[in-house]
């Protein structure tokens, strides 16, 4: 690559780095030399157009910028294609990147960058909202129920939590709540209280633990993306889709997914009744639950959850989605480890809450527009509800019925592999 081609591409960097930031960012005009409003690595990128631009207006045309830029030109130039659509550039006229790699894992993010830059997003977005509370007010919270009725909570509103509250109570209030009813509407232990309120916290052992048990599937099948989505080799890539909401009474909780075309012919669900691949995949879910992390909820503009997953054709659609039905036109996502990803909620405080969980099934859901689309099961019973056993047959028994709540609206997306199992 030398900085006389490089002058030549200029124009079209500069309009390719616009579009993606009117995209991603939500802006109907951007200004190209707004850095403020870039992530490092955009910003890493334009400060080396700044100052090529500088040094080539100085001299009144092309210059030697310096054997120190002419050898970072070309990872710039990579990271630039990493970050804008793994190789949507090299359809620009015209444009064509010398000297660089066409393999596919080459110019897509890892699932560790992936993660990483999801994650940055989101502590970002969460410290903006913090500092939008400039001073403590103080909000009235009432507790309702069984237990201890009528006890007032006078709490910081904006900074307090339903799990604050059952801190306040009692001990194992904090260790066996797993969501809140406040103001008769289900809410996670950990969303902000905004307003004065009447509380109510739901355990496991209720009456009527139908909304637990749910909250319970769902942050269960999210553990097992955030495990699907680390597990696999680099030269393999896998793209979460989203985890179909089926009846507990089913017998599992589901993840889809769409693996690389490579991994086709790979079958755990057939290898063997005790697959190795499976229990390797539980293996990790089983650090996690060790972990005790929370599940951390965060209602987020259509713009900001765009910007995380920018790489996700189809978690971008189910964000355009979940914002057109929502009545205030936000997107919730939630936070667990390093994991980011798209839920209605409400999930569970802590995965320290899961016990016995295994990953027991990976079924074929058939061809999507982009390949091959796979259904993973698995089984979990809470800390509070364990069983000594459970065998082979029951874990696997009632998992193979699950193929037909298969949501035909998903839009599929492509991938490419990566699994450190085969």
């Amino acid at each position: 690559m030398i900085l006389q081609h490089l002058s030549q591409l200029y124009p079209l960097l500069r309009a390719a780095v616009s579009l993606q930031l009117r995209r991603n960012l939500g802006l109907t005009a951007v200004a190209f030399n707004k850095a403020k409003e870039l992530d490092p690595v955009q910003k890493l990128f334009v400060e080396k157009l700044r100052e090529y631009t500088t040094k080539s207006k100085s001299a009144g045309g092309v210059v030697d910028a310096g054997p120190e830029y002419q050898r970072n030109v070309n990872d710039e130039l990579t990271k630039l294609q990493r970050l804008y659509g793994g190789g949507d550039l090299t359809k620009f006229p015209d444009f064509k990147f010398v000297g660089f790699a066409s393999s596919s894992s080459a110019s897509r993010l890892s699932s560790v960058e992936l993660q990483r830059l999801r994650n940055d997003l989101f502590t970002r977005e969460k410290a903006r909202q913090q500092s939008l509370t400039p001073r403590i007010e103080k909000i009235e919270v009432k507790l309702v129920g069984k237990t201890h009725p009528g006890t007032l909570f006078v709490m910081n509103k904006g900074l307090s939590t339903p799990y604050s509250c059952a801190r306040h109570l009692s001990e194992w209030h904090s260790k066996n709540s797993i969501l809140a009813l406040v103001n008769g509407e289900v809410w996670d232990m950990h969303c902000l209280l905004t307003q004065s309120c009447e509380i109510q916290f739901l355990t496991f052992k209720d009456e009527d633990p139908e909304e637990v048990n749910k909250a319970y599937w769902r942050s269960c099948a999210m553990l097992m993306g955030q495990v699907l989505e680390s597990a696999f080799k680099e030269e393999f890539s896998v793209e979460l889709l989203q985890s179909p909401e089926v009846p507990v009474l089913s017998g599992a909780f589901c993840y889809d997914v769409v693996l690389d075309s490579h991994l086709d012919s790979w079958n755990p669900s057939k290898a063997s009744r005790t697959d190795e691949n499976l229990r390797a995949l539980t293996r990790a879910v089983h650090s996690l639950l060790h972990q005790d992390l929370p599940f951390e909820p965060l209602e987020v503009q259509p713009k900001v959850a765009l910007e995380m997953f920018q790489h996700s054709k189809c978690k971008q659609a189910q964000v355009e989605e979940k914002a057109a039905h929502s009545p205030q036109g936000t997107v919730r996502v939630y936070r667990c480890g390093d994991f980011v990803d798209l839920s209605d909620g409400p999930h569970i405080p802590r995965t320290g809450f899961c016990s016995q969980f295994e990953i027991t099934a990976a079924h074929s859901l058939g061809p999507g527009p982009w390949g091959q689309v796979r259904r993973f099961q698995g089984l979990s019973l809470p800390r509070q509800l364990q069983v000594r056993h459970w065998t082979d047959e029951d874990r696997r028994g009632t998992v193979d019925n699950l193929d037909s709540y298969h949501n035909q609206s998903i839009v599929f997306l492509s991938l490419q592999p990566q699994i450190r199992m085969p």
